[in-house]
C-alpha cells in the first residue's frame, strides 16, 4: 500500500508532502508473516504569539513599590514579549513486525521501529519592557488593583535564536503468548531508547538597550493583544540598540525505557464473575543531560551596527487578524555576520554547565488484579470489570544546585507506593442504547526534566531563570464519567457523556525569586497545588452513508464538542481555572473510505486556556 498526502499550514503558506508505504508477506502455511512500512514527511511551522507578560507585584521595601502601592497597585506588568517562530522539520520513520504462529496456543510477536527527526528552529523576538519610575504622571490605568496601561520611559532586548537538532529514536519489543488449558500466559518484554543533540551549536544573537517613551495598554486574557506603541522609537532600526552578546550552546540528551510484564487469565464461574487477570510489572526510565554554554562578548558588547548585519524581516502580517496591535516588524540580526566578529579564545564556566546538566531515573514496580463481570439487571444485560493496581515507585535525581556563590552535588531520592482502584460497566438497554459508567483513582508521575535538579539562568533585561523540582509529587486524581450511547445505524453513533475529576494534587508553574552571585531571578519551577476539580459534559457524532448508491457509500462525517468546567487551588490566597484546560474545543472530520482508497479532511478548535 502506498499514500501520498499534502497539507498546507495557513501561516507557513508552504505545501508540506508526506509519502507513506506498507507491505506484508505471509509463508503458504499461514504460521509466520512480517510486515514493513515506511514513512516520510515535511512540515514547515510559523507561530506568531505574545509568548509572555511578566508580572510582578509591588515591592514595599523599595520606592517604586511604595509609590505604586499608595495609588492602589497590587499587580503590574513587567515586560511584553512578541515572538516569531518558524520550524522546518524532516522525519524519516521505518517500522519492522514479525509474527510467528505455529499453532492455536502458541504466538510470538517482535515489532521494531526507528526514527530520526530533523529540526531547524529559527525564532525572533523583542520585550517591551517598561520603567514603572519613569511613569509619566496622570498616564497609568488601574484596575481592580491592576496596573493595565501608562506611558513610560522603556527597555527592549532584541534576539533570534537559530538551532538546528537532530532526533534518533528506536524501540524494540517482544512478545509471548501461550495458552495452556484454560489459562493464557503472556509476557512482553521493550526497550526504547530516543537520543537528541545538536547537529549545529544554538546561537542566540541579542541586542539590548533603551526604546524610549513608550505607552502600553493591557486587556483581559482573551479579549484582545497588548496594545504597544513606540512614541520616540523605531524597531526597525539596525543602529537603534547596542549588541549585546551571542550565546551558544551544545547539548544531549538521552532517554532510556526498559518494560518487562507477565500476564496471566482465565475465564471463571463465581457468580458475576466470569474471567480473572492478574500480572506484574517492571519499568525503569533513565534520562541523562549534558551542556555547555559560552557567551560572546569580546569586541562586541555595547557597539551599534549598521544594516549589513542584518537581514530583512522575513513575513508580513504578524499577528495580524486580531484586536490589539505591537510593532509588527522589527530589526532581524543575521547570526553569521555576528559570528564573524567574535572571541574564538572565549571560554564558558564549568559552574553554569554544571547547573544545566543531570541525571534522573524512575523504577516502578507494579501488580494488578481484575475481573470480568457479567450480569442482569431490571431484565438488561451488565458487563464490566473491577480491579485494583498496586505500584511503589523509586526515584532518583542528581545533578547540581547552586547556593547563591557555587553549585554543589546533589543527590535526590523519594520511594512511594500507590494503590489504584478502577471499575468500570456497561448496562445494555436495548439493541442500539448502552449505557456507562466508570470511576478509577489514576496518578501521572511528572516527566523526568521536571524532576531534575536543574538551574538555568537568563539575563535579559529582566533576570529570569528557569528550574527543576526533584521532590514534585505525581498528578493524583479520582475520576468518574457516565456516558449514554445509541447505535442508530451500521457504522453510526450519538453519544453524550458526562465527566468529573477530584484531583488532589497536580503539577503547574510557579514563579518564586532566587539570589545568585548578589542578584535576585524571577524563577520558573514546577511545584504542586492544591485540590482542583474538573467537570463537564462531551457531545460525539459518526454517520457512514451506507445508504447512498456506490461510489458515493464510502463517504462519512464526524464531530465531538467538550465543555470544560474547572477549579483549581494554586495556594490559600489564589483560586483560579486549572492551567492548560481549554473551557471549549470540538473536531469535525469528513472522511472517504471505500475498497482500498481512503481519504479525510479536518478541522480542530481548542478555546484559550490558562498558562
Amino acid at each position: 500500500a502506498l499514500s501520498a498526502t499534502a497539507s498546507r499550514p495557513e501561516l507557513a503558506d508552504t505545501t508540506d508532502p508526506r509519502l507513506s508505504g506498507l507491505a506484508s508477506w505471509t509463508n503458504a502455511e499461514g504460521t509466520f508473516g512480517v510486515l514493513a512500512a515506511v514513512v516520510y514527511d515535511q512540515r514547515t511551522l510559523r507561530q506568531d504569539r505574545i509568548t509572555g507578560v511578566g508580572w510582578s507585584y509591588p515591592n514595599a521595601g523599595t520606592a517604586l513599590g511604595r509609590n505604586l502601592i499608595a495609588q492602589g497597585v497590587n499587580l503590574y506588568a513587567t515586560n511584553i514579549r512578541p515572538t516569531l517562530e518558524r520550524e522546518d522539520r524532516e522525519r524519516h520513520g521505518l517500522v519492522l513486525s514479525a509474527q510467528y504462529r505455529p499453532s492455536e496456543a502458541t504466538e510470538i510477536t517482535l515489532d521494531a521501529s526507528y526514527t530520526k527527526l530533523d529540526d531547524h528552529y529559527d525564532e525572533l523576538t523583542y520585550s517591551v519592557d517598561p520603567d514603572l519610575s519613569t511613569l509619566v504622571a496622570g498616564s497609568a490605568v488601574i484596575k481592580d488593583g491592576v496596573m493595565t496601561g501608562g506611558t513610560a520611559n522603556t527597555n527592549s532586548q532584541i534576539g533570534r535564536e537559530v538551532s538546528d537538532l537532530a532526533h534518533d529514536n528506536m524501540m524494540i519489543a517482544g512478545k509471548i503468548r501461550q495458552t495452556l488449558e484454560s489459562w493464557t500466559l503472556t509476557a512482553d518484554l521493550a526497550y526504547a531508547r530516543a537520543y537528541s543533540e545538536t547537529s549545529k551549536p544554538i546561537t542566540r544573537t541579542r541586542l539590548q538597550g533603551a526604546l524610549g517613551q513608550s505607552t502600553f495598554n493591557l486587556t483581559k486574557a482573551g479579549d484582545a493583544l497588548p496594545d504597544v506603541k513606540l512614541l520616540t522609537a523605531d524597531l526597525n532600526n539596525p543602529s537603534l540598540l547596542p549588541f549585546r552578546r551571542i550565546e551558544w550552546r551544545v547539548n544531549d540528551a538521552t532517554d532510556d525505557e526498559t518494560a518487562l510484564q507477565f500476564d496471566a487469565e482465565r475465564p471463571v464461574a463465581l457468580g458475576p464473575v466470569s474471567r480473572l487477570q492478574f500480572g506484574v510489572k517492571f519499568r525503569e526510565r533513565k534520562r541523562s543531560y549534558n551542556r555547555a554554554d559560552i557567551n560572546y562578548t569580546t569586541n562586541l558588547t555595547g557597539k551599534f551596527f549598521g544594516a549589513d548585519y542584518f537581514d530583512p524581516f522575513p513575513v508580513s502580517g504578524f499577528l495580524g487578524g486580531v484586536d490589539g496591535g505591537v510593532p509588527s516588524t522589527w530589526a532581524m540580526p543575521d547570526p553569521a555576520a555576528f559570528w564573524a566578529l567574535r572571541d574564538p579564545n572565549q571560554r564558558g564556566t564549568a559552574r553554569a554547565d554544571q547547573r544545566n546538566s543531570y541525571r534522573v531515573s524512575e523504577k516502578i514496580g507494579a501488580g494488578y488484579a481484575l475481573g470480568d463481570l457479567e450480569a442482569n439487571l431490571f431484565g438488561a444485560a451488565l458487563r464490566g470489570q473491577v480491579g485494583v493496581r498496586v505500584a511503589q515507585t523509586k526515584q532518583i535525581s542528581a545533578g547540581h544546585a547552586d547556593n547563591g556563590t557555587a553549585a554543589l552535588p546533589v543527590r535526590f531520592q523519594k520511594i512511594y507506593t500507590d494503590v489504584l482502584p478502577t471499575a468500570n460497566f456497561v448496562l445494555e438497554l436495548t439493541d442500539s442504547l448502552q449505557a456507562r459508567v466508570a470511576a478509577a483513582k489514576v496518578i501521572t508521575r511528572p516527566s523526568l526534566a521536571d524532576l531534575a535538579p536543574r538551574l538555568t539562568l537568563n539575563s535579559g533585561t529582566q533576570l529570569t531563570a528557569v528550574g527543576g523540582n526533584p521532590l514534585l509529587k505525581p498528578f493524583d486524581a479520582w475520576q468518574y464519567d457516565a456516558t449514554l450511547e445509541w447505535y442508530f445505524a451500521p457504522g453510526s453513533a450519538l453519544v453524550a457523556g458526562i465527566f468529573y475529576k477530584d484531583i488532589t494534587t497536580f503539577v503547574y508553574s510557579q514563579k518564586t525569586n532566587i539570589v545568585v552571585d548578589g542578584q535576585t531571578y524571577v524563577l520558573t519551577s514546577p511545584t504542586n497545588g492544591g485540590n482542583a476539580k474538573i467537570k463537564g459534559l462531551e457531545l460525539a457524532y459518526q454517520h457512514l452513508f451506507k445508504q447512498l448508491p456506490a461510489p458515493f457509500d464510502g463517504l462519512g462525517f464526524l464531530a465531538n464538542y467538550t465543555f470544560t468546567d474547572t477549579e483549581a487551588t494554586y495556594s490559600p490566597t489564589l483560586k483560579d481555572e486549572m492551567v492548560n484546560v481549554a473551557k471549549n474545543s470540538f473536531n469535525v472530520t469528513a472522511f472517504y473510505e471505500k475498497d482500498r482508497f481512503a481519504a479525510r479532511a479536518s478541522y480542530s478548535w481548542v478555546d484559550d486556556v490558562l498558562q
